[in-house]
């Protein structure tokens, strides 16, 4: 899953887990303060590839896609 929506998707993510649930892996987007710095498409196809690269387990995390710029 891929979404803008942070905070609805990170208490599903919690809720989720708590209940001792899983999911395939939640991939968070965050707007910035300055808008000049929102992830655009192609920084969201290279924050995935990045991701995927380094070989970090998705399934039942919540990943903030900001981080991997």
């Amino acid at each position: 899953m891929l979404t803008r929506n942070y905070r609805d998707f990170e208490n599903l993510h919690d809720l989720i887990l708590e209940t001792q649930g899983h999911h395939p892996g939640i991939l968070l987007i965050r707007k910035d303060n300055d808008p000049k710095r929102d992830m655009k498409g192609s920084d969201i196809v290279r924050a995935i590839q990045k991701l995927a690269a380094a070989g970090m387990k998705l399934a039942d995390q919540c990943t903030v896609l900001n981080h991997w710029r």
